[in-house]
């Protein structure tokens, strides 16, 4: 078996602005200049010899169904097209299954000319209603999010199949065939009709005809188009996503540096200036707060792991990793498509699913993981705050890792000090391990259903020298493990099974509104039997990654469950996720987790 490689986290030591460089300048891959003190990027023109073996399709194994239902196409650019860079478009070849080429007066113009770099081209019209009721004639069917209900859609035609640019109207629209995004007609149209591809490109624009801009369309989907763009002429191609991973990165390099910087009233120190080798350990990409909606993207060091949540971004994934591989310089990608979100995509009806489930239920909008480029090792081992935590990137929930509770971690570890932790729905018991090792906790117990969690709970154990009178593993159902427990202990204030700090990091319980009330009894449940398990004075810190369960709501049902167990609770820190997941403010109900700490009176 070959070894594991350890990945050094950017939360263990800060990247630095210059350290991230180091990163991105091996192999020719970006320079650093300075102007006027302001460190600026500078991507190469060039070709490397390792970009020239890079030029083969990203999915280049022989299955076009990989990543998306239909394989993307590889269509003509118009000649003399350039990258963001500078330099003359990169040369593609054809994939075996790629759509054919058009033929006719199509292919007659572009004779001659190279082919672009591998993109999606626009597939259809999409018309937004005009706004009804009062002053409506002074409103704009303008989007106000990067969603679009499938009640504001009016229309979605077919464009030119053979047209490859955004740029040029389709030639007659009205006689077009529309489709109804609201309505079945969309879906029980004739058998000779042709409609607008399940997540094809659509140009966006109002009943007068004013362009919008680009996004991809889904007509099954209550969220029928998502924006890509407010660009009606921009095209998504490689140099689109690049300009966007591109930004993310520096965002992420810049906000973290600014959070590590000393102040005269700050502790943290300025992090150390670079090391030999730099690896990323964060999120870059988080859906909609970084102009992708649909698509997550989380960085291992040398390795990345991509998460589709929608059909359109199925089709873009090709272009997307593409484009990821010009910007980092990775040795592995791995593609997974298993969130429950993406359940919302398609028509049938949907199992009940939950990321806590040790069985996982496939279903259509599931996929297996799979390798698109180089190899990605069965674990690899990523550092935080001096820990070890091996990492399976291809079974553990989302992407392997929880990016999001980096300050959760570190905020029960400051309170961890000479204490006894009961941590719930622990996963590979990364908040226990931190506090053993970090925070110096007495004794801590890890509970959660999952073999594989456990598994891993295990390794790290061994990494990290913890023994098994410091850290007592439970593979077990968590509500179960609880009730049990309460059953065997005497309640007394000198009972040693009393823990000062529990730790319930529930999965998330509410995928859709509907889920919502059951969610909430869940929670006040398990709050409630937490609580009689916790000592006097001692502290309940809790996790809430439901998105349709708000913070204000949330936090009156753990008061409440708190009082249902003859306990008051008194907040003394709340959160979310860190510097590597913004959320677009156009979308409250899109922040994934938040967290709180509370204090619990004496019975």
């Amino acid at each position: 078996m070959s070894p594991v490689p350890v990945i050094s986290a950017a939360s263990a030591a800060p990247f630095s602005f210059s350290r991230a460089a180091h990163f991105l300048t091996r192999r020719g891959r970006a320079k650093l200049i300075t102007c006027g003190g302001s460190p600026s990027w500078r991507f190469p023109t060039h070709l490397t010899g390792r970009d020239a073996l890079r030029r083969r399709p990203a999915f280049g194994f022989g299955d076009p169904r990989l990543v998306s239902e239909v394989w993307p196409r590889f269509l003509p650019s118009g000649g003399g097209a350039e990258s963001d860079t500078g330099g003359p478009c990169e040369s593609r070849n054809r994939h075996p299954s790629a759509s054919p080429v058009p033929g006719g007066s199509h292919a007659a113009r572009h004779a001659g000319t190279p082919t672009g770099l591998i993109h999606e081209t626009v597939r259809g019209v999409l018309v937004l209603k005009t706004p009804a009721g009062a002053g409506a004639t002074a409103r704009s069917s303008r989007p106000s999010s990067p969603w679009i209900f499938s009640n504001e859609v009016a229309s979605c035609s077919l464009q030119n199949p053979f047209e490859t640019s955004p740029l040029k109207e389709a030639s007659n629209p009205a006689a077009a065939a529309s489709l109804s995004a609201s309505s079945e007609a969309g879906d029980s149209a004739a058998a000779g009709e042709r409609k607008v591809e399940r997540g094809a490109l659509v140009r966006l624009q109002d009943e007068k005809g004013n362009a919008y801009g680009i996004g991809y369309y889904n007509r099954h989907a209550l969220i029928s188009a998502r924006v890509l763009t407010d660009k009606a002429d921009e095209p998504i191609d490689q140099d689109f996503f690049l300009r966007r991973f591109r930004a993310a990165l520096q965002n992420r390099i810049h906000l973290n540096q600014a959070l590590s910087r000393s102040t005269p009233t700050c502790r943290y120190r300025q992090p150390a200036e670079p090391r030999e080798h730099m690896d990323l350990f964060f999120r870059l990409v988080n859906g909609e707060a970084d102009g992708l909606p649909g698509l997550i993207v989380d960085l291992y060091g040398d390795y990345a792991c991509v998460q589709s949540l929608t059909r359109g971004m199925d089709m873009l994934l090709p272009v997307a990793s593409s484009a990821l591989r010009r910007l980092l310089d990775l040795q592995g990608i791995l593609v997974r498509r298993d969130l429950p979100d993406r359940a919302l995509e398609f028509p049938c009806p949907s199992p009940k699913l939950n990321s806590g489930d040790s069985e996982r239920v496939i279903a259509p909008w599931i996929s297996e993981p799979r390798v698109i480029y180089g190899n990605i090792p069965d674990e690899v081992t990523v550092a935080e705050n001096g820990c070890l935590f091996p990492v399976d990137m291809r079974r553990s929930p989302e992407t392997g890792w929880r990016f999001d509770r980096r300050e959760f971690r570190k905020q029960v570890t400051l309170l961890s000090q000479g204490n006894h932790v009961l941590e719930l729905f622990g996963h590979s018991s990364a908040c226990s391990l931190t506090c053993l090792l970090l925070g110096k906790a007495k004794r801590c117990v890890v509970v959660d259903s999952s073999p594989r969690s456990m598994e891993l709970a295990r390794r790290g154990m061994e990494m990290n020298g913890i023994t098994s009178d410091q850290l007592q593993i439970e593979e077990e159902n968590a509500e179960a493990w609880l009730e049990s427990y309460a059953r065997r202990m005497n309640r007394t204030s000198q009972d040693p099974r009393l823990f000062d700090i529990v730790v319930l990091d529930t999965p998330t319980l509410a995928y859709r509104k509907s889920d919502l009330p059951e969610a909430r009894a869940t929670v006040r449940r398990l709050v409630e039997a937490a609580a009689l398990l916790t000592a006097p004075r001692g502290y309940m810190a809790i996790t809430n990654s439901s998105r349709h369960y708000s913070p204000g709501v949330f936090l009156a049902d753990v008061s409440a469950a708190c009082a249902g167990a003859g306990r008051s609770a008194v907040l003394c820190a709340e959160g979310g996720a860190g510097f590597d997941f913004p959320c677009d403010v156009r979308l409250p109900r899109s922040t994934e987790l938040q967290w709180a700490v509370v204090e619990l009176s004496e019975p």
